[in-house]
């Protein structure tokens, strides 16, 4: 898959467990944070989309894997691809890199939600051409 996007984080303390490693639960933060630059560096940032549209476009599935330890200091870069879309979702996949060596991977499954009906919808056209754009 071609990247879409790819950013850098520095993994603070708060992102850290007892054991002074990445927080698993973090790791979704942080590909999370790399979505929204992305589409704000397609000129369609989320608070605008959610606003415009109403419902959003929220995660459904979310899933990681953990491949290397991440520590506090530790610059991660995140890769992000368009992996999959249809009409009313998509799937964006994302590789996290520190010092070369693959440290984790993960997978975001989003659906538009209708405002109106709470019940999934089309895909905001803007953002279904950012996302069709990208995709392999």
């Amino acid at each position: 898959m071609a990247l879409a996007f790819e950013t850098t984080r520095i993994i603070r303390l708060g992102h850290t467990d007892a054991a002074r490693r990445l927080y698993f639960a973090r790791q979704l933060d942080l590909v999370h944070e790399a979505y929204e630059d992305w589409l704000a560096q397609e000129g369609c940032p989320l608070r605008a989309l959610v606003e415009s549209e109403g419902g959003g476009v929220p995660i459904v599935h979310a899933e990681c894997d953990y491949t290397g330890q991440v520590f506090t200091g530790d610059a991660v870069t995140i890769g992000l691809s368009v992996e999959a879309c249809s009409a009313r979702s998509f799937t964006l996949a994302y590789v996290l890199h520190c010092e070369g060596r693959k440290v984790g991977a993960a997978k975001t499954v989003h659906v538009a939600i209708d405002a109106s009906t709470g019940r999934s919808g089309p895909l905001p056209a803007a953002l279904a051409a950012i996302v069709r754009r990208h995709l392999d």
